[in-house]
């Protein structure tokens, strides 16, 4: 059977890139289509959203075993909310 895969598209249709889930992995591919980065699901722990100097920008963290995996820096707010939520609740089902 073909593995589901989930999707999230983020700002007015999808121009603020989309995160994927699939084959195990979490893929966020930017506006363009171009892999930003790819972190298998087993690896992750926690997802954080943290402050930058700019209040209308923060920069999404994956956190696996104390380290960093991943990262979108200057990232809506907003939308690293609804992000951070959205993977946190997708990868407790993985």
């Amino acid at each position: 059977m073909a593995e589901e895969k989930k999707e999230l598209r983020m700002g007015f249709w999808g121009l603020a890139g989309r995160l994927l889930i699939e084959n195990d992995f979490l893929i966020y591919e930017n506006p363009i289509g171009l892999p930003q980065f790819k972190v298998q699901i087993k690896d992750i722990e926690t997802v954080t959203v943290d402050a930058t100097l700019n209040v209308l920008f923060v920069r999404l963290r994956i956190i696996g075993k104390g380290t960093e995996l991943a990262a979108i820096k200057e990232f809506p707010t907003k939308m690293a909310a609804r992000a951070q939520e959205w993977i946190l609740e997708n990868i407790k089902d993985e």
